[in-house]
């Protein structure tokens, strides 16, 4: 049903301001520029794969978003996997597959044209690998080292996630590190040598990840500056506010820090309190694995849940440092688009664990996750994306003109208006080959145009103007106008 959803949206929405840009900076010009013109906008996988699809089926919404259609396909199996594999084929697989899955923000960018839902599919992919690696530590043939080609899979995955999106570099490099040090110092390894050890890590996993996120990213960031990575916020808090608001209060207008006490209440009490109960099933297992430093002595589900809580726990540790040395700024809404799924999967797996020994602390867990996905599934929406809803209407309103011009044709047509749908009016006109059409240019929409399209804050352009409206879409709330 999801899928069917996701393939329904990429081919009936308006294509939105970011999707538009990405595609008039680096599809309409020769293939070098997605190597040597960096932009934070460039997800460089995705724009290759994109170049591509456009290429076969030529420019369409759909052709731009069938990779990010695929990350989602791909991204929809891991979860499914991994909480088959984790919470069994019960009531908790169930819920975690909901929350998961429903989630409005995240579906957006399982379909929007940009690569944060493909890189996440990838990284869902990846951990799905660790969690079968991290299963039975002996093989068929009894040895005491477990599959290498399990982690070669996921090194290629975090590989090739990063190049779909950097922001996943953070917990990818979180998670190799958590995994190298509990193999490092675990005595389940046949007495190898730390070292040694610590290198079939290196080997197996982080060297296929490197290369397979080299061979796209090395070019590219060679071009970049700082001034490039200029998406995020200043705080922990307001990433979480972020988040917050995107995933409980979807289909609300406004930001975070001036919508509700109720984003602020669950940012800064709901959610910490959920990390500090995190923190403390973490810390349990971590402790009984101190004590024995034998992973065999762990449940599978233990073990896994020591690894994605200290993944974490160190992508927070690498943020903080990335931010206090580097200035790079912490997550925002989509570059953050990862913590819905490294927050709720370990909730639900900490409530299949708890729920074995002690029920009634598995259920203010079971609650949350039961809320959080009759919330999710409440605001679903077909129509437009979160972040771009003023482009709900581009696509119609370029429709209307085109009609109008092919009943009385003109040359050298100026259209004009607010900057927000500069990308995409430039982007039909590019992919339906509306010659008539001048190229629009970025600037007052106070000008001399044929063609208004405008936004409710221009409104005082209709009035001192005298123009007369066209069109109104009543989704976007943007306008069609002329003289």
């Amino acid at each position: 049903m999801l899928g069917a959803a996701n393939l329904y949206r990429a081919a009936t929405q308006s294509i939105a301001i970011d999707e538009a840009f990405a595609y008039n900076l680096y599809l309409t010009r020769p293939l070098a520029a997605t190597f040597t013109e960096y932009d934070a906008a460039n997800h460089v996988l995705y724009t290759l794969l994109t170049r591509v699809s456009v290429g076969l089926f030529g420019a369409s919404e759909f052709s731009l978003r069938l990779p990010s259609l695929l990350g989602g396909l791909l991204y929809f199996v891991a979860v499914y996997r991994l909480a088959g594999l984790l919470l069994g084929q019960g009531g908790y697989f169930l819920l975690g597959v909901t929350v998961l899955s429903v989630n409005p923000f995240l579906l957006d960018f399982l379909t929007a044209a940009r690569g944060y839902g493909l890189a996440l599919g990838l990284f869902a992919w990846a951990l799905y690998q660790l969690a079968h690696y991290l299963g039975p530590l002996t093989d068929a043939r009894g040895s005491a080292e477990p599959e290498a080609y399990r982690l070669r899979r996921a090194g290629i995955g975090f590989g090739l996630s990063a190049a779909a999106n950097l922001t996943l570099i953070f917990p990818i490099t979180a998670f190799v590190i958590v995994l190298g040090v509990l193999l490092a110092f675990d005595r389940d390894s046949g007495g190898a040598p730390a070292g040694r050890r610590a290198w079939r890590l290196v080997d197996h996993l982080a060297l296929p990840a490197l290369v397979a996120a080299s061979l796209f990213l090395l070019l590219p960031l060679a071009n970049a500056t700082m001034k490039n990575f200029y998406v995020g916020v200043g705080s922990l808090g307001a990433t979480s506010e972020s988040l917050v608001f995107v995933s409980l209060f979807y289909q609300s207008a406004g930001n975070p820090p001036d919508h509700s006490v109720a984003t602020r209440f669950f940012a800064h009490r709901v959610i910490p309190a959920a990390l500090l109960v995190l923190g403390l099933g973490g810390a349990s297992i971590l402790w009984t694995w101190l004590r024995r430093r034998s992973l065999s002595a762990l449940a599978h589900l233990d073990r896994y849940l020591l690894l994605h809580i200290g993944g974490m726990a160190v992508t927070l540790l690498l943020l903080e440092a990335a931010h206090a040395v580097a200035g790079v700024n912490y997550p925002e809404r989509r570059t953050g688009l990862y913590w819905i799924f490294l927050f709720l999967l370990p909730i639900a797996a900490l409530a299949k664990k708890m729920d074995r020994r002690r029920r009634w602390l598995a259920a203010p867990l079971v609650i949350v996750l039961a809320a959080c996905a009759g919330r999710f599934v409440s605001q679903a929406n077909l129509r437009y994306y979160h972040e771009w809803p003023w482009d709900a209407g581009t696509r119609r309103i370029v429709a209307e003109m085109r009609a109008r011009e092919q009943r009385d044709p003109r040359k050298n047509v100026r259209v004009g208006g607010t900057w927000l749908v500069e990308p995409s009016l430039n982007f039909y006109r590019h992919a339906w080959r509306l010659d008539w059409m001048k190229p629009v240019v970025r600037g007052d929409p106070d000008q001399e145009f044929d063609y208004y399209v405008l936004l409710p804050g221009d409104a005082g352009v209709i009035a001192r103007r005298g123009l007369k409206i066209l069109l109104k879409d009543e989704l976007s709330q943007a306008v069609l106008a002329s003289r």
